[in-house]
């Protein structure tokens, strides 16, 4: 399996990482078994493999955070977990979506998630949204809605 190493210099929470390529396309063999989600692949000792904190799997398609490195006789294990946001970027951004920003809008579309970091600031903006003739709310059909408190 084809594997690109990269050091990863962006927050998690980034959908676009700002990543820097680090060494040529190598070589990676998977510890079986293993998932998708969380592979543990060897790598040849290189001289520049500890700077790596990302990784592109080419047979999987996807991008990983490297870990933790495991160091055994003459091989270098990565233990990685995907990246889903970078992995899936493109479909991500290429949703439409409906967004509503407002410090007034606590409905109980309102979620609080301790993983987000939020800052609340005083300028606050609310757009009313104008419908296309065939991008309309309908009530016998499900519906994503959006809602997001604060700047991340």
């Amino acid at each position: 399996m084809e594997g690109i190493l990269y050091f990863n210099k962006s927050d998690k929470r980034y959908l676009k990482k700002d990543i820097q390529q680090i060494g040529n396309t190598l070589n990676v063999t998977l510890i079986e078994p293993t998932t998708v989600i969380d592979p543990d692949i060897i790598l040849a000792p290189g001289t520049r493999i500890m700077e790596a904190n990302y990784i592109w799997l080419k047979d999987f398609n996807r991008y990983y955070y490297i870990n933790n490195y495991t160091f055994e006789y003459e091989r270098i294990i990565a233990h990685c977990h995907v990246d889903v946001l970078m992995s899936h970027g493109k479909e991500l951004g290429d949703e439409i979506i409906i967004m509503d920003r407002s410090d007034k809008n606590r409905s109980s579309f309102y979620l609080n998630d301790p993983e987000l970091r939020m800052y609340n600031y005083s300028l606050f903006e609310t757009k009313k949204f104008k419908p296309k003739s065939n991008l309309q709310f309908n009530e016998n059909t499900e519906q994503l809605v959006m809602v997001c408190s604060g700047t991340v």
